[in-house]
């Protein structure tokens, strides 16, 4: 249901006008998909405000390909290698997109190498790393997002 234009607010656009293009975003709040649907032609219906009445549209989207399948949890998978000597790889699931850091730290909590830092899409991310500049030893990959902490244990072997 759109609401239609307030002809008693002048010089105040606070709805749809009759004549305007029209277009609508769909949000997905589980995946936080975000599609814009623009219409052309609006057939059937006068967009006049009145008190208390909707100009109500009906529509039919259709989407071309299958959508992605999508994560439906937040998951750091563990180092492949692991252990490993110099480089591994690294995946993680996003349900939602979102910023995200991954990093390798040692076992006193410093960041020894950052392996992915920014904004992601949801859906399953792969990175690898060359560690080769880092001693040998056991390090954790944290994966921080959204208040979140995940943490796997990777045993790098020189």
């Amino acid at each position: 249901a759109v609401w239609g234009d307030d002809s008693f607010t002048e010089g105040v656009i606070d709805g749809f006008r009759n004549g305007e293009p029209l277009s609508f975003s769909y949000y997905d709040g589980l995946h936080q998909w975000e599609w814009e649907i623009d219409f052309d032609v609006i057939e059937g219906g006068e967009a006049v405000y009145t008190n208390n009445n909707l100009l109500v549209l009906g529509m039919h989207v259709a989407v071309e390909g299958d959508l992605p399948a999508l994560p439906m949890e937040l998951s750091l998978k563990a180092p492949y290698p692991n252990p490993f000597n110099a480089t591994s790889r690294y995946e993680f699931d996003l349900p939602h997109a979102g910023e995200v850091k991954l990093s390798l730290v040692d076992l006193t909590g410093r960041e020894q190498l950052t392996i992915a830092n920014g904004r992601f899409e949801a859906g399953t991310h792969s990175r690898s790393v060359d560690a080769s500049s880092l001693p040998a030893g056991v390090y954790l990959a944290v994966l921080e997002t959204g208040g979140r902490k995940l943490v796997q244990r990777a045993v790098l072997l020189k």
